[in-house]
C-alpha cells in the first residue's frame, strides 16, 4: 500500500522557471494589481508560480496520487531575501518535510525553494496542505449555485486610495490565475471537485488571497510573511481587507468576508 511517509525529505527538481514580462503581466491581472507597479522586479506573490512547478510532480506520485483528489491549502510560509528582476531564470526545488495523520487525514508539509542562476536562495516557502483520499471536513456543507463566469464584485487596484479595501474575483479571474501559476487544483474551476472536497462549490486560490494581503502593503517589501487560510472565499463575493501596522515592520493583515476573517496574515517589511 502506498505510504506518503516514504516521500518525506524526498527532493522534486529542480525545475526551471523564466521571468519573463509575459508571465509577470499575466500574474499582475490575474491578481487585480496593477501592471505599472511591477515593470522592473516580479511581485512578491510570484513565488506561488514556482510552487506550482514542483508541486505537480509530488501530486502525481504514486505514493501520493490516491490523496491528490482533495488538496486543501491549510498555510503557506515564506521568507523572501532578495526582489526577482524580470528576466531572472529561477532554479526551483520541492521537498516534503514533513507528515501527520488524523485518521484518514494527511497534513503535508512540502517546501519550495527558488535560487537565482548563482544557486543564491531568493526565497523558501513552506506549505501545509490537507489531504485525503475522501470529502475533507468544512463546515460549510450547503452547495451554492456558481455565479456567471465573468460575475465579480468590488476589486479595488494599488495604489489604493479608498478605505476599506475591496478585494473579488469571477470565475474568469481563477482560471487566469490558474494559467499564471499553473494551480490547476480542481477545486477552483470545477463544481462537482470542490463539493467533493467538502466545499460549497468552487473557491479562490488561497495563494490568490494571498497575493490580494500583499498589495495592501503598498510599496513596503515583503521580507517574510505566514499565511493561514481559515475559510474558503467564494467568486463573486466582497472580501475586505484588513490592515494592522505594527512596530518593528511587523503587519497584521486578514481578509475578511463579512464579518468572518478568511486568510490571515503576519507580515515582515524590510523598508518599515
Amino acid at each position: 500500500m502506498p505510504d506518503i511517509n516514504n516521500l518525506i525529505d524526498h527532493v522534486f527538481g529542480p525545475f526551471r522557471l523564466t521571468i519573463t514580462p509575459e508571465l509577470v503581466t499575466n500574474y499582475v491581472r490575474a491578481t487585480g494589481d496593477d501592471t505599472q507597479r511591477w515593470t522592473e522586479v516580479a511581485p512578491p506573490g510570484l513565488f506561488s508560480a514556482a510552487f506550482f512547478q514542483a508541486a505537480p510532480e509530488f501530486f502525481e506520485h504514486p505514493e501520493v496520487a490516491d490523496l491528490a483528489h482533495s488538496v486543501i491549502h491549510v498555510d503557506q510560509h515564506c521568507k523572501w531575501f532578495h526582489p526577482t528582476p524580470i528576466g531572472a531564470h529561477w532554479s526551483v526545488t520541492g521537498k516534503v518535510t514533513a507528515v501527520r495523520q488524523r485518521s484518514r487525514l494527511f497534513f503535508v508539509s512540502f517546501a519550495v525553494d527558488i535560487a537565482d542562476a548563482m544557486g543564491e536562495p531568493l526565497v523558501e516557502s513552506t506549505a501545509t496542505l490537507l489531504m485525503t483520499d475522501g470529502p475533507a471536513p468544512s463546515g460549510a456543507t450547503a452547495e451554492r449555485v456558481e455565479p456567471r463566469w465573468h460575475h465579480k464584485r468590488t476589486n479595488h487596484m494599488p495604489p489604493f486610495r479608498e478605505v476599506p479595501i475591496l478585494k473579488s474575483a469571477s470565475r474568469e479571474d481563477l482560471i487566469r490565475y490558474a494559467a499564471a501559476t499553473n494551480d490547476f487544483n480542481p477545486i477552483h474551476w470545477d463544481h462537482d471537485a470542490a463539493r467533493n472536497a467538502g466545499l460549497p462549490g468552487i473557491v479562490v486560490h488561497g495563494l490568490l488571497g494571498s497575493a490580494w494581503l500583499l498589495q495592501a502593503l503598498g510599496d513596503g517589501e515583503a521580507a517574510e510573511a505566514r499565511f493561514r487560510y481559515r475559510s474558503a472565499v467564494l467568486p463573486n463575493t466582497q472580501a475586505e481587507i484588513g490592515v494592522v501596522m505594527g512596530g518593528g515592520g511587523v503587519h497584521k493583515l486578514t481578509l475578511n468576508v463579512g464579518d468572518e476573517a478568511a486568510v490571515t496574515a503576519d507580515i515582515l517589511t524590510g523598508g518599515s
